[in-house]
């Protein structure tokens, strides 16, 4: 009777344990839809798409806590430069892009349209974790 249950459980877990392998594992590749939040002056909910490791659409819609004005921004971003250390859980990427931002002021009417150019660095780790 054991033998039978131990057979019927390994027969019925086989399709499961197969199905497993091919789910996709997040530290696979960087491409994909990231959301996040900007800290600091705006404070928001930031929203990444990266269509492959290189290139990635950011977008930002926060508000300003100095000011009290609504802030919306967008960039293109492409990665000039990449840093893997050898048997290291985080790499680093040197990226730049442009953008449009808008800050909106129902209070003081003081709204604004600009140009973004924004350079940086993010740390990216194994896992999907990702801080620029």
């Amino acid at each position: 009777m054991k033998t039978i249950v131990v057979t019927a459980i390994l027969i019925f877990a086989s399709p499961f344990a197969q199905a497993q392998e091919a789910l996709p594992v997040f530290s696979e590749g960087a491409e994909g839809l990231g959301l996040g939040f900007g800290v600091g002056e705006p404070t928001g909910l930031a929203i990444a798409f990266r269509p492959n490791a290189d290139h990635t659409i950011a977008a930002m819609v926060g508000w300003t806590l100095t000011k009290g004005q609504l802030h919306v921004h967008t960039d293109y971003l492409l990665t000039v430069a990449k840093i893997d250390p050898p048997e290291s859980v985080i790499s680093l990427n040197v990226y730049g892009g442009v953008g449009p931002t808008l800050d909106l002021d129902t209070q003081y009417q003081r709204n604004g349209l600009g140009l973004r150019l924004p350079l940086g660095v993010s740390i990216a780790f194994d896992k999907p974790i990702d801080i620029f």
